[in-house]
């Protein structure tokens, strides 16, 4: 019986992109990641407590209060969730998807998964 389970982030960070001509704004970033997979004898995928633990270490400690700009060439919200999933894929061998909100009042959001993104 396959499955997904999944734990949501925030972040907040500044950024300009070449689009916008240079301005840098600041975003309240919220992120989603999503694991995959068959749920083990006592019933879960994969611990939630493991998911916090590596995404507050790879992703929360590198882009929050942060200079998106000094970690990604022209931070886009795609080029942000591709970063996030290569930072995240190495240590959570059950991931299937990362999405990433730069505003989710407006449900402005950009999902990646294994197989590319999907704009939403």
């Amino acid at each position: 019986m396959e499955m997904f389970a999944m734990r949501e982030f925030q972040f907040s960070s500044a950024a300009s992109l070449d689009v916008d001509e240079k301005s840098m704004q600041g975003h309240n970033y919220e992120l989603r990641v999503v694991v995959k997979g068959t749920p083990d004898e006592r019933g879960v995928i994969l611990d939630t407590r493991i998911i916090e633990r590596i995404v507050n270490q790879e992703i929360i400690a590198k882009l929050d209060k942060r200079n998106l700009n000094e970690i990604i060439p022209n931070p886009t919200m795609e080029r942000i969730s591709v970063w996030i999933w290569n930072k995240l894929k190495p240590s959570i061998k059950e991931l299937h998807e990362v999405r990433v909100w730069e505003n989710r009042k407006k449900g402005t959001s950009v999902i990646y998964r294994e197989n590319g993104p999907a704009q939403s």
